[in-house]
């Protein structure tokens, strides 16, 4: 009885947060619209605190397949963004289950490490945020946004690893209501919760990213089988073309994720090379060649 009654909450929501997909925002997201670009740069602007210009000019987005390691499995995040300073890892949380924290400490973990090499003396970390546009309220406080870090449990005083979890949480806004948002973030997330069309043209001004952001949803919702569909191979062209390996594109999706941890390995090297390390042991920690890692010292 009480999985049915869990069946049927899941089966309530589906039909409220129909937009709330992994796949449907992937599309949107990678989708190459102005308005898709200004709806990302605007949540991340707001939650981790990045003046929007700051995104736009040195920001860019990486291949979900985040680890460097092979026998690291399930590795592929939603969304991840980068610069020089800062890693975000984008996830689309439709509903809580037993692993998923888990799961999204394994992209943190694979981010954070990225850039360790041997040797290294650690400053050259980047900082990690994990938002998770989640579904359902993680906390049970009925907040719009948590904010998490590693504290010391008694003192709750972080530990300042550089490492940063935010939660929004979609359901305060359902319960909020369109007439009670005055938020600019609030207003931009509705229509991740809302079904109602003529709400949600009535909430974005005519001429904003935002009614352009609705049309280019309400397009894919036009065709069931297209809303439901995502081509992951188109996404990872996508990533792979973004990062400039266009050989990626034209081989696929198989090719392209090789393409992006050769580039990861070269640049790796290089990074070694700079710290003098022996060409033996980048060898055996990068797995290129000889030949390959002195082709890099002329560079």
């Amino acid at each position: 009885m009480k999985n049915e009654v869990i069946d049927e909450k899941e089966e309530n929501k589906k039909e409220k947060f129909y937009m709330l997909s992994d796949r449907i925002v992937k599309k949107l997201f990678t989708n190459g619209s102005k308005a898709s670009e200004d709806l990302l740069y605007l949540i991340i602007s707001k939650v981790i605190k990045v003046p929007i210009e700051n995104l736009k000019r040195d920001f860019k987005i990486m291949h979900p397949q985040i680890a460097l390691n092979d026998k690291n499995i399930n590795s592929e995040a939603d969304l991840v963004y980068e610069n020089d300073k800062i890693y975000i890892s984008l996830e689309i949380n439709y509903s809580d289950y037993k692993s998923l924290s888990k799961k999204n400490f394994s992209y943190v973990c694979c981010l954070y490490l990225r850039d360790l090499l041997p040797n290294s003396d650690y400053k050259n970390l980047k900082e990690v945020y994990s938002i998770n546009i989640d579904g359902f309220d993680y906390f049970g406080q009925n907040k719009f946004i948590y904010e998490s870090e590693m504290i010391e449990k008694n003192l709750l005083m972080p530990r300042n690893l550089g490492i940063h979890y935010i939660d929004i949480n979609l359901e305060y806004l359902e319960k909020l209501g369109y007439n009670n948002i005055t938020d600019e973030l609030e207003k931009s997330l509705y229509i991740f919760v809302c079904n109602n069309k003529n709400i949600l043209y009535e909430l974005y001004e005519e001429g904003s990213f935002m009614r352009e952001f609705l049309k280019e949803a309400e397009k894919l919702s036009y065709d069931l089988d297209e809303l439901l569909y995502y081509d992951k191979k188109k996404l990872d062209q996508e990533m792979v073309y973004n990062n400039g390996k266009e050989d990626g594109i034209e081989q696929g999706i198989e090719q392209g994720i090789e393409q992006g941890k050769k580039s990861n390995s070269l640049e790796i090297a290089k990074k070694m090379l700079d710290a003098n390390e022996p060409i033996d042991k980048i060898v055996n920690f990068t797995g290129l060649t000889k030949e390959e890692i002195k082709s890099l010292e002329n560079k």
